[in-house]
């Protein structure tokens, strides 16, 4: 899963991505949308040794791996079993800070739409007590004779886990679980609240209305030929 927190280099022109489930670096071509393995060697001469270091040393650590694997079995499969989650500790704004990144795609062709879920949290495990923030962005697209999108987002933020200082890194994981489903659900279920309105409201709207007799025209049977003859006898 590419991110910014899996950067490798200086931000946005950096096309080294390091992954800490694996500890390998992969390249990414933005045009072309491929993604390659390389080496470390390769990793360290397109960005930098030191940052390739730092990023190893962060995935490293054992919290960071417990959330990953918690979220991964008892959360994802469940919830987004065609997902994927990584869990990075953050380079930068804190030592216990960790980036939990969330994706999910769904393409259906063959009933022409498509979907997207995104989320990002950042658990800060603080001393002084732990907090969780997030993002949710969600795309969908209809294309069945039409075009219609979807694209909705919502911030989050808990100031309290309630965990104490030194927790066990299984019970953090449980709670950033527990808080974390809780919230997308709540969204979800608000979603699906909205999405039901608008199909009964608005998408009404945007239809044809039927004539008075509550029926179609045929249009694909004979009924439309008196139109043209007309059209011809004008000619």
């Amino acid at each position: 899963l590419l991110s910014r927190h899996g950067e490798v280099g200086d931000g946005a022109a950096s096309s080294v991505f390091f992954d800490p489930s694996t500890k390998r670096c992969v390249t990414f071509d933005h045009l072309a949308q491929k993604c390659a393995l390389v080496s470390d060697e390769e990793a360290a001469e397109l960005s930098s040794e030191s940052a390739l270091e730092a990023h190893r040393e962060a995935s490293g650590d054992d919290l960071r791996a417990t959330l990953q694997s918690h979220l991964c079995e008892h959360y994802m499969k469940g919830n987004y079993p065609f997902g994927t989650c990584v869990v990075h500790r953050k380079k930068s704004g804190g030592k216990g800070e960790y980036a939990i990144c969330i994706s999910s795609t769904v393409y259906k062709a063959s009933s022409y739409w498509s979907g997207r879920w995104t989320s990002e949290w950042v658990l800060d495990n603080a001393s002084n007590g732990s907090s969780l923030k997030g993002s949710c962005h969600v795309a969908t697209h209809y294309y069945e004779n039409g075009n219609v999108q979807f694209r909705s987002n919502r911030d989050f933020h808990i100031k309290d886990l309630g965990l104490k200082e030194g927790a066990d890194p299984k019970e953090v994981a449980k709670q950033v679980a527990k808080h974390l489903s809780d919230q997308e659900f709540t969204y979800q279920e608000e979603l699906q609240e909205a999405l039901r309105d608008f199909s009964e409201t608005t998408f009404k709207k945007l239809r044809r209305q039927l004539p008075l007799t509550q029926l179609t025209f045929p249009w694909k049977t004979g009924a439309a030929s008196l139109a043209a003859e007309l059209m011809a006898r004008d000619k």
